[in-house]
C-alpha cells in the first residue's frame, strides 16, 4: 500500500494533475511544425538529435523517426518516453513535421499535452537546422514553470548538453 501511495504522490509532482482536454484543433496546432528550406532526412536527423543524444533505441523510416528513453527516476517510477516525429514534404521549400511524444509508467501509456514540451523541442530542432545562437534550456524563462514533466521529458541530466549539429 506505501508503494502505492508513494507512486501516486511522486506520478502527481512529475506529471501534474494535467491542464484543460485540448480540442483537436488545439492539439494540432502544438504539435506540428514547418521548417522551411530543408530536407526530410535533415529534419528527422535533427529530430532524433533532440529527443536522445546516446540513439539507443532510434528507428527510421523514410518519413518518420522513433526514439524511446527509458527512465528510472526511483525505485517506484520507471518507464519510458517515445518520441516520434513524423515529416512531409507539402513543396519544394517545407517540411511540414508532427510530433507525437507517449510516456508509459507502470502500464499507463498516455500523451502529455504540455505545449511547452512541444515548444522546447521545436526549438532545439531549430537550433540544430538553422543555427539558431540559444539551445534552450530548461531554465529559460519561456520554460522556467513549466509542468515538471517537462524536465523531466527533455531535461533529465541533459539539459546543457548541446549535440553536435
Amino acid at each position: 500500500m506505501k508503494t502505492l501511495l508513494l507512486s501516486s504522490v511522486v506520478s502527481l509532482v512529475l506529471f501534474g494533475c494535467g491542464p484543460h482536454t485540448l480540442t483537436q484543433a488545439e492539439w494540432a496546432a502544438m504539435t506540428t511544425h514547418t521548417f522551411p528550406n530543408r530536407s526530410v532526412n535533415e529534419v528527422l536527423q535533427a529530430g532524433a538529435k533532440v529527443a536522445d543524444r546516446n540513439r539507443a533505441n532510434l528507428s527510421y523510416t523514410d518519413t518518420s523517426m522513433t526514439v524511446i528513453r527509458q527512465y528510472d527516476a526511483s525505485p517506484v517510477l520507471v518507464g519510458s518516453i517515445e518520441y516520434t516525429l513524423t515529416a512531409v514534404a507539402i513543396n519544394r521549400r517545407f517540411i511540414k513535421t508532427t510530433l507525437s511524444v507517449r510516456s508509459s509508467e507502470g502500464g499507463e501509456v498516455f500523451l502529455p499535452p504540455y505545449k511547452e514540451l512541444y515548444d522546447m523541442y521545436f526549438a532545439r530542432m531549430e537550433y540544430l537546422l538553422y543555427n539558431t545562437k540559444v539551445w534552450p534550456t530548461c531554465d529559460d524563462n519561456a520554460y522556467k514553470n513549466a509542468a515538471p514533466y517537462l524536465r523531466f521529458a527533455l531535461c533529465n541530466g541533459t539539459e546543457n548538453d548541446i549535440p553536435v549539429k
